[in-house]
C-alpha cells in the first residue's frame, strides 16, 4: 500500500528546472556515515542495527533503514540490499515511475524479511527512508521513524512524517505537536517493514529542488540526539560541496552528544559543472 503525500507533482511527470541555468545537469555527489550507541552495545554486543546505501557513481540514490531491537539488523540489511540490488538493475526515468519503483521495492523487501522470519522463528523489524534524485525533484519514500530532510536556503526542512503513536496522536490533536518528542509513544512505531499483521503504507513525497538543496536521510538516533538544523547549518558552513565531510561532522556532533542510540546519514550534494 502507498499513500502521496506530495505538496505538488507535475502534471506529466517531467522534473522541470526552476530557473534558466539550471537546464545544466549537475554532478551529484553523495555520501553516508553510521555509528553504534553507546547506550545500547551491552544488550546488541556492539552491533550496529543501522543499514545505509548510496549510489556512489551517481549520487542519485540514499537510504537508511534503522533496525528495530536486539535483532533488527538482518531486516536492515534486507532492506538495503533489496533497494541497491534493484537499482542496478532498472533505474525509474521520472517521478510518477519512481513512486512505483520505490512502493515494488518496499514491499519486495517486506515480504523477504517476513521469510527469514519464518525460518529463524524470530521477529525483525526495520524502518525505510529512501531518496531518490529526478534532475530538479527528490523524490522520498519512508515507513517508520527515520527521516527525510532537505537542507534549503539555510534551512532544514522536515518531509517526511513519523509513523509514530505520539506523531498519530499530535495529527489526532489529542496532544501538542511540541509534545511528541518527549512522549511515551515516540518510541511505538506503527509502520515498520517486516511486521506479520498487515504490509506497510508507504508514504510518498516529491519536492523541487534548486541549485543548493541538499537531500537527506537519518534514523532516529541522529535526530532525537542533536539540534539537526543548527549542527546541518555549521557542517554546511564549514564544508560546502564536501557531502562525506559534512556526514561524518554530523556524526561527530551525535558522539559528542552521547550517541545514545546507533545513528547513521545519508546525504547527496549537488555541485555546478
Amino acid at each position: 500500500m502507498a499513500t502521496d503525500d506530495s505538496p505538488r507533482e507535475h502534471e506529466d511527470g517531467e522534473e522541470r528546472p526552476t530557473d534558466e541555468f539550471q537546464t545544466i545537469p549537475p554532478t551529484i555527489v553523495a555520501a553516508w556515515r553510521s555509528v553504534h550507541g553507546r547506550d545500547r552495545n551491552a544488550l546488541r554486543g556492539g552491533i550496529n542495527n543501522d543499514r545505509a546505501y548510496v549510489d556512489e557513481l551517481s549520487g542519485d540514490l540514499i537510504v537508511v533503514a534503522d533496525g528495530l531491537g536486539v535483532v533488527g539488523g538482518p531486516a536492515a540489511e534486507i532492506a538495503v540490499e533489496v533497494l541497491s540490488e534493484g537499482w542496478q538493475k532498472s533505474r525509474p526515468k521520472n517521478v510518477p515511475d519512481a513512486k512505483i519503483w520505490l512502493v515494488g521495492a518496499f514491499l519486495e523487501a517486506h515480504v523477504r524479511i517476513l521469510k527469514l522470519e519464518r525460518s529463524h522463528r524470530i521477529r525483525r523489524e526495520t524502518t525505510l527512508t529512501v531518496g531518490i534524485r529526478l534532475g530538479w525533484t527528490e523524490v522520498f519514500a519512508h515507513v517508520g521513524d527515520s527521516r527525510g530532510y532537505i537542507w534549503s536556503s539555510g534551512k532544514l526542512a522536515l518531509v517526511t512524517e513519523d509513523h509514530t503513536l505520539a506523531q498519530r496522536l499530535a495529527n489526532q490533536r489529542l496532544i501538542d505537536q511540541e509534545d511528541v518528542r518527549q512522549h511515551w509513544g515516540r518510541n511505538q512505531i506503527e509502520q515498520v517493514l517486516g511486521r506479520r499483521r498487515a504490509p506497510p503504507i508507504v508514504h510518498l513525497y516529491d519536492v523541487p529542488l534548486k541549485m543548493g538543496d541538499i537531500p537527506l536521510v537519518c534514523s532516529d538516533g541522529v535526530s532525537d540526539c542533536i539540534d539537526l538544523e543548527r549542527e546541518f547549518a555549521e557542517a554546511a558552513r564549514l564544508y560546502p560541496g564536501d557531502a562525506a565531510s559534512m556526514c561524518n561532522y554530523i556524526i561527530n556532533c551525535v558522539l559528542a552528544a552521547g550517541a545514545r542510540d546507533d545513528a547513521t546519514l545519508s546525504l547527496s550534494v549537488a555541485l555546478c559543472n
